[in-house]
């Protein structure tokens, strides 16, 4: 990329994920240049920051791919960022393929693009298995809370004979505690196996696995990394959640230099690059417990803006080479995030004691999210009082 050219960001998201819709602007301030492959009704396509917006042929991953080919001919860009989980995958596999010499018609630069974006191919195999993953932060010497995986109702039984209830019972494609389930007891956790099993028959990586239950205080990491090495990482508390044990709608900055030393070892082993989060349970002696790694872009960036850790600027500084901005995320402050908190409690005493993140630069996005907030709130009026 040549010193006076504004590099290029193409965001790839199928869904309509909230927190997705505010990366362009992210991206933006920092002086990328923004695209986005994606559904052409979704929020992420509302946002004004994008200089193009791709349709995403979402009938399986080929016919995806092959949109993400038709994008890159028409905008070349330096980075392509997954929006979410299936999305890292996929472009993870296609980069294999690529090298493999097994896809045909590879736009020239695509394989380039996906290797600066993605980072080491070796590391992909723990980031696509929770199970391997845990395995491999228990090799490093961290914390991690006992697992077991589980092919049948007698395998969560017996787990549960070890360790005691609760236990947790989750799917390898859990996302932002779908595909979750708190099981107190035998029943429930019985009830839990025979929903959850099924959906996963015959899938090598669609396992069930049981996990010992931790009380505690639920933390991430958010942290920009770029070729196995951490750029910058803010220690973050989910102070409310959407559903509870969802994804955050409410976050306070702590400090918990345990927390940035397990985000540095998971990187420096999986060599992740870009944006991702280290997901933990902080126990009642400040120890943190391993949970996830989201090798991604993830909702609680949005303030990062305001609270002095740009995580776009620390992006672009290590795409360039540059030595990054000195960075800070004040310890103890409290940020809203938008829209979620709004969606969860229209009242909620956050919204006025805490920094309320209205992306007021992107009137169209604005627009969009109350447009969403008022379908999400008549949906919930019907599945209150459905005969309405």
């Amino acid at each position: 990329m040549p010193a006076d050219q504004e590099p290029r960001v193409l965001v790839m998201h199928p869904l309509n994920w909230l927190g997705v819709a505010r990366l362009p602007g992210l991206l933006a301030e920092a002086g990328f240049r923004v695209a986005s492959l994606c559904d052409p009704g979704s929020l992420l396509a509302r946002s004004r920051h994008n200089e193009r917006v791709f349709p995403i042929d979402q009938r399986n991953g080929t016919h995806a791919l092959r949109s993400l080919s038709t994008a890159f001919v028409e905008w070349p860009c330096d980075l392509i960022l997954p929006g979410d989980d299936g999305t890292v995958r996929l472009l993870q596999d296609a980069l294999v393929l690529i090298r493999q010499g097994r896809a045909k018609g590879v736009p020239n630069g695509l394989e380039q693009a996906l290797a600066r974006s993605l980072g080491d191919p070796s590391g992909f195999e723990p980031m696509r298995s929770k199970v391997a993953m845990g395995e491999l932060v228990r090799e490093i010497g961290l914390k991690v809370p006992e697992r077991r995986p589980v092919l049948a109702v007698s395998d969560a039984l017996a787990f549960a004979e070890e360790h005691g209830y609760p236990v947790l019972l989750k799917s390898e494609r859990s996302v932002a505690g779908r595909g979750v389930r708190v099981c107190p007891d035998e029943d429930s956790l019985a009830a839990a196996a025979f929903e959850l099993l099924p959906q996963f028959a015959g899938q090598e990586r669609g396992r069930v696995f049981a996990e010992r239950f931790f009380e505690g205080r639920t933390c991430l990491g958010a942290f920009v990394a770029w070729q196995g090495r951490v750029v910058g990482c803010a220690d973050l508390e989910k102070t409310e959640t959407d559903p509870p044990g969802g994804p955050a709608t409410v976050v306070t900055c702590i400090e918990c230099p345990q927390l940035v030393r397990m985000a540095h070892a998971v990187v420096e082993r999986t060599g992740a690059t870009g944006f991702g989060s280290v997901d933990a349970i902080i126990d009642a002696n400040g120890v943190p417990w391993f949970v996830e790694l989201n090798p991604r872009y993830v909702p609680p960036m949005a303030p990062s803006r305001l609270a002095g850790f740009h995580v776009g600027r620390l992006l672009r500084s290590a795409l360039e080479g540059r030595r990054a901005e000195p960075w800070s995320w004040p310890v103890g402050s409290v940020y809203a995030l938008f829209p979620q908190e709004v969606l969860r409690d229209p009242e909620s005493e956050w919204l006025a004691k805490a920094v309320h993140d209205v992306p007021e630069d992107d009137p169209p996005l604005v627009a969009a999210y109350g447009e969403y907030a008022e379908q999400e709130r008549r949906r919930r009026a019907a599945q209150r009082d459905p005969l309405g």
